[in-house]
């Protein structure tokens, strides 16, 4: 049985193929490709042809990336985003986005606070205002927004409010990401970079995950990386936000 590493870098894509007994087996350098798909798929085939493996034979790939958290820190490519937190009326007081850079603001194309949201001990703060929640979601649409952020305060403990406004989203067409947060500063880093972020992670998560990677022919175990240490499959690989 073989591993698979592949770390996409900006300039290369590497890839690294070891044994069973952690014996390093081939590495090889391949330049990273704007949609960073291209990338990943040429490492996967240079290093199948350096080897000769059996493709069968290749159990397990892991793949990482600083690209997202490069787009962050420079930046650059992140699309415009939708930020909702639910929370109101007891989150009113301070505003989403507070204490974030001005430039970094810019990534947002509009905000609310709705209604919903749990205490801390799970009681209902306030039942989910889904009126307000489709209107939002028809003006991000409007605007051609792709994604929408949603953190629902305290949906570590409840988060029937946030999953249902994922739900809302959803019908109106648009990406949700739930960020699963009673706290800004975290709601910043899952929610919001992911979902500005999401068209570069889909394309890396993509890369390495596409149906059966049709490079190897056939289904993986695979472990997506991009700052945290989460085993994911197929589709929840790209749906969960990078831990930055």
């Amino acid at each position: 049985m073989y591993k698979l590493g592949i770390d996409v870098g900006g300039t290369n894509t590497d890839a690294v193929l070891i044994d069973e007994n952690l014996n390093i087996i081939a590495d090889i350098k391949h330049p990273t490709s704007e949609d960073i798909y291209d990338g990943i798929i040429g490492a996967l085939r240079d290093i199948i042809e350096v080897t000769g493996v059996d493709r069968s034979l290749i159990k397990q790939a892991m793949l990482g990336t600083t690209q997202c958290t490069n787009a962050i820190v420079e930046r650059r490519n992140l699309a415009k985003i939708g930020i909702m937190r639910i929370g109101a009326p007891a989150t009113t007081g301070i505003l989403p986005m507070v204490d974030w850079a001005e430039d970094i603001k810019q990534i947002a194309a509009g905000n609310t606070i709705i209604g919903g949201g749990s205490e801390y001990d799970g009681k209902e703060l306030a039942p989910l205002d889904e009126d307000a929640a489709r209107e939002f979601f028809a003006e991000m649409k409007e605007k051609g927004v792709k994604s929408v952020a949603i953190s629902s305060v305290f949906s570590t403990v409840r988060d029937e409010h946030e999953k249902r406004a994922a739900e809302i989203c959803r019908e109106a067409d648009t990406r949700s990401c739930e960020s699963k947060s009673c706290s800004e500063s975290f709601f910043f880093w899952t929610g919001c970079c992911n979902t500005s972020d999401s068209d570069r992670s889909s394309g890396f998560c993509a890369g390495g995950l596409r149906k059966d990677w049709y490079v190897l022919q056939q289904r993986l175990e695979a472990h997506p990386y991009s700052g945290g240490r989460d085993r994911l499959e197929d589709r929840g690989a790209h749906e969960r936000p990078p831990r930055l």
